[in-house]
């Protein structure tokens, strides 16, 4: 009862002077003290990044099963997290500061979170290659670029490479993956995608992942825009209990690693 209350007041305290607000959309709620643009921008990040991924496995509307809140903090630095994305009481968080760009770390969680809670079970290399090439996903306002090479890229990577940034095999992808996370046979299922059999394509692949010509390409974007995103007013016991959840969820992580 103690730290519930403590955690309740400090957040309290550190919001009397500050003015939030926050944008919804999807599964996402913007939180920020840092303005509306960089709230809205955020907003804007996440619904390309969610679309974009929607349209590669073939579910037009990824949902996560808790909310995904979205911190844009004036200043973060009190307000870092152990993990890039953490589960609090009733909901998922991510932090940002004002001008921090959204690192890979949280890029591949999103993407791990989406797959697991959207699709059947697909198979583990596409899974992997698919949260490697998400990693280094980039939004310049609605304009998505996608194919930078993770630090470490490997065949799991450089298959997804081929598949979304090589025009041969671009928008049958989701075709492949649709027919294998339901049981399709690798063969069947590569040529209803590609019309070649699974060993012609994983030899592409393999070919593709030698030469290392690895260059970025641009995926279609949702149309939106900032104003999309109407403001709503966020009350100081809201971000309150707001901020006292994203303790909650940061203590659970550290008791999980044992610190």
């Amino acid at each position: 009862m103690r730290r519930l209350l403590l955690l309740c007041t400090i957040p309290w305290l550190l919001v009397a002077d500050d003015h939030w607000v926050k944008f919804t959309r999807g599964p996402f709620e913007v939180m920020t003290d840092a303005g509306v643009r960089p709230g809205r921008e955020a907003m804007l990040r996440f619904e390309q990044f969610r679309h974009a991924l929607g349209q590669i496995v073939g579910e037009d509307d990824l949902q996560t099963p808790l909310p995904v809140r979205v911190f844009v903090f004036k200043n973060s630095k009190a307000w870092t997290t152990a993990a890039p994305l953490t589960e609090g009481r009733d909901r998922y968080a991510i932090v940002l500061g004002e001008k921090s760009a959204v690192t890979p770390e949280i890029y591949s969680e999103l993407t791990r979170l989406f797959l697991k809670s959207n699709t059947a079970q697909m198979p583990p290399a596409f899974e992997r290659g698919l949260i490697a090439f998400f990693s280094t996903f980039e939004v310049n306002g609605i304009r998505i670029t996608a194919g930078k090479p993770p630090a470490g890229p490997d065949l799991d990577w450089a298959r997804i490479h081929l598949m979304v940034a090589d025009p041969d095999y671009y928008g049958k992808i989701r075709v492949l993956l649709y027919n294998l996370r339901h049981g399709v046979a690798d063969d069947p299922a590569y040529r209803n995608a590609f019309g070649k059999s699974a060993a012609e394509v994983e030899a592409a692949a393999r070919k593709h992942f030698a030469a290392g010509n690895f260059g970025t390409t641009s995926l279609s974007s949702r149309p939106m825009s900032e104003s999309d995103f109407p403001e709503r007013q966020v009350s100081a016991t809201e971000i309150s209990m707001a901020r006292a959840d994203l303790l909650v969820g940061a203590q659970s992580v550290g008791e999980a690693d044992g610190t």
